[in-house]
């Protein structure tokens, strides 16, 4: 073999070797605590420095894990005006980032605990107010309004949400210093000043082309009302290649009402198509409802019109046949 070829290849040879040096390399620095932390760094400093104007910054504590399997973020903070907008215990995922190459998002779990969101109204300019959150999206800019399709699957194996907290101060009134932290005590539906507690929820959920499904384990709140939600549980799917929708094993429970439904079956029917209802008349459906006992003072809480209504009920109901031609047994 010639001289100068051997010289090539032993230098291509260690060339090979310090590249694949390099990328193991790499590959374990980014498993790093060390990594982490400059990644956090990283991404904290340009995010606010976006937010400058916007009088908002982002804290999080500390971020461990590994990036290419999941992460868990603590004690993160999001300040609008000094105000707290969002912060959190912690925020615990886990993924299969290898999914990406098959556009789509595998998430096996993740769970957010302790959140707490306050939403309240702000001066946006002279004449006009806006939600805190929304100042983090505000642009003198014209913006682009349009919605793209999300054409990715996803797949969400488990969502937990753990001790949340939602307090909504949407009338503002700057001469009263404790206007964004009063409690008032509903008697109906009014979101400007829900304050809504011990928030629990646990679901699955996977979005494909062809079908979407849900699965909630648990989802429970209190609210500063006498509608408190003590459970909510259901499964739903939605075939999109055969239009067909299906919901089964519903059941919510409150502190004076528990409603079941052990089936749900429309034909010809998805919620994300435009519904022609006239168009109704001749496709198959069936119901299966169980109501152990409905309170209307859950109903008025919402709709407080109906204040004429006023005694607790109970049906169970079979329904099956055609929209237009139904049998009803009860």
């Amino acid at each position: 073999m010639p001289k100068n070829l051997r010289r090539f290849l032993k230098i291509f040879i260690w060339l090979s070797a310090l590249f694949i040096i390099l990328i193991l390399g790499a590959y374990y620095f980014i498993q790093t605590e060390t990594f982490n932390k400059l990644a956090l760094e990283y991404t904290v400093s340009k995010l606010n420095k976006s937010w400058e104007l916007k009088e908002s910054k982002l804290n999080v504590a500390s971020v461990h894990g590994n990036i290419l399997e999941g992460i868990r973020a603590d004690y993160g903070t999001i300040i609008v005006r000094e105000d707290t907008l969002f912060d959190f215990a912690y925020l615990d995922v886990k993924y299969d980032i290898w999914g990406l190459f098959n556009h789509e998002i595998r998430v096996e779990h993740a769970t957010l605990n302790s959140p707490r969101i306050n939403l309240i109204k702000m001066k946006y300019n002279k004449d006009s107010l806006i939600w805190n959150f929304m100042n983090l999206f505000s642009s003198a800019q014209e913006k682009d309004t349009s919605i793209s399709e999300f054409d990715w699957d996803l797949t969400l194996e488990k969502l937990k949400i753990e001790n949340g907290h939602l307090k909504v101060a949407g009338n503002l009134d700057e001469n009263n210093p404790e206007w964004k932290y009063g409690n008032v005590k509903l008697d109906s539906f009014d979101f400007n000043d829900l304050d809504l507690t011990n928030f629990e929820m646990e679901l699955n959920a996977r979005y494909f082309k062809n079908f979407k499904n849900i699965s909630i384990k648990n989802l429970s709140f209190k609210t500063n009302s006498d509608f408190n939600l003590k459970k909510l549980a259901l499964d739903a799917n939605i075939n999109i290649k055969d239009t067909t929708t299906d919901l089964w094993a519903f059941e919510m429970v409150t502190d004076r009402s528990t409603i079941k439904i052990d089936k749900v079956h429309m034909e010809d029917f998805s919620p994300f198509n435009k519904i022609a209802y006239e168009n109704l008349g001749n496709k198959n459906f069936e119901v299966q409802l169980n109501i152990e006992k409905f309170n209307f003072d859950d109903l008025k809480f919402f709709l407080p019109e109906l204040d004429f209504l006023d005694s607790t009920a109970g049906l169970i109901l079979n329904v099956d046949g055609k929209y237009g031609d139904m049998d009803i047994h009860y």
